[in-house]
């Protein structure tokens, strides 16, 4: 019998960040393995960010919550923070003061050790993103508990906030064919703000890749929009920009979404952890790496889904290695050499 089609929130949302979070544990996959020394030098200075703001004053909890590190590192990789946060206020005018000086300084401070370690993968992806992921077995346990959930609701019920799959890493896109700017024009005795994104005449860009970039600067520009505007100011412009890409962004209108099936969601998560054990246990000279990755894989498949086997972890590992492979990064995959050999009459080749 067909299992029901599942469209209540709860499972829409699901698979809207799980089709977001994919790509990018893909990613940065593929750019650990071709640029691990650059990597790592981006993730010490990364602990060099986070204590720049712990001596500003900033503690370790506020780090955290306040998304600082992001800020961050969009400030120097980029020019502005771009993390998703719409509506966020800071009353605190005392750490609003340390956000300010700090977002003010870092570029100085960090910015020329970061350019001289900018690889491929920093023109497609937000380099906090590509240093953090998500944790792939606490992710897959969220995710089946979440869709066993799901089941109980119709379309039209309201579901319990707690019941969401929240917190998952969803990357920021970034293109090497775009850049944000910023000018300022005076007005009176005060200077407005000018934002807008360039466009490189030149370089290769696909239209898929064109539209996602500009869904994504009408976000980032109707965002600063609104933080530039009292509280008690509507803006209904921002609000209507922001209310539009969020909802593509649900129904995969921005990317399209490739896990639909309820099935569907498992096994590319489970594909990435058997992966990442794999590699755990080639950096241990382990002589059967895969067989034992596999092995650790069906110890950790989640209770309460349908049973397989080693052959279909396997699969969904074989299946994780060769997407991480075709990770290319804006280079062009290499053509299949043509065979040229005339086949003689009556023999096959």
């Amino acid at each position: 019998m067909t299992e029901r089609k599942l469209d209540n929130t709860l499972f829409v949302h699901l698979r809207s960040v799980i089709n977001q979070a994919l790509p990018l544990e893909y990613a940065l996959r593929a750019a650990r393995q071709a640029n691990p020394i650059e990597l790592e030098q981006l993730s010490a200075i990364g602990s060099k960010i986070r204590q720049y703001w712990t001596d500003l004053g900033a503690s370790a909890a506020e780090i955290e919550a306040e998304d600082l590190m992001a800020f961050a590192w969009d400030t120097v990789q980029v020019g502005f923070p771009l993390t998703h946060r719409h509506g966020r206020r800071y009353p605190d005018r005392t750490f609003l003061g340390i956000i300010d000086r700090g977002l003010a300084g870092v570029r100085e401070k960090f910015g020329s050790e970061v350019d001289a370690l900018r690889i491929p993968a920093t023109g497609y992806f937000r380099i906090v993103d590509l240093l953090n992921g998500n944790d792939i077995l606490k992710l897959l346990n969220a995710v089946v508990r979440c869709l066993r959930d799901a089941k109980a609701y119709e379309a039209k019920d309201a579901i319990e906030l707690k019941k969401f799959v929240l917190g998952i890493r969803e990357p920021v896109h970034l293109h090497p064919g775009m850049a944000y700017v910023a000018t300022t024009r005076p007005d009176g005795e005060r200077e407005v703000e000018q934002f807008g994104l360039v466009l490189d005449t030149k370089m290769e860009l696909a239209l898929p890749d064109l539209m996602r970039q500009m869904r994504e600067f009408l976000y980032q520009f109707a965002v600063r929009r609104e933080s530039m505007r009292p509280a008690f100011v509507e803006d209904r412009t921002s609000h209507d920009l922001i209310e539009a890409f969020l909802r593509d962004e649900m129904f995969g209108h921005i990317d399209k979404h490739t896990v639909t099936r309820l099935d569907g969601f498992v096994g590319p998560l489970t594909g990435l952890y058997c992966w990442d054990l794999v590699q755990r246990h080639r950096q241990e000279k382990r002589k059967s790496a895969v067989d034992e990755a596999i092995a650790g894989t069906l110890a950790i498949y989640p209770k309460g889904v349908r049973e397989v086997g080693e052959d279909v972890i396997r699969k969904n590992y074989n299946t994780a290695r060769v997407t991480i492979n075709n990770v290319l990064f804006g280079k062009a995959a290499p053509k299949k050499a043509r065979n040229t050999r005339r086949r003689s009459p009556g023999k096959t080749l």
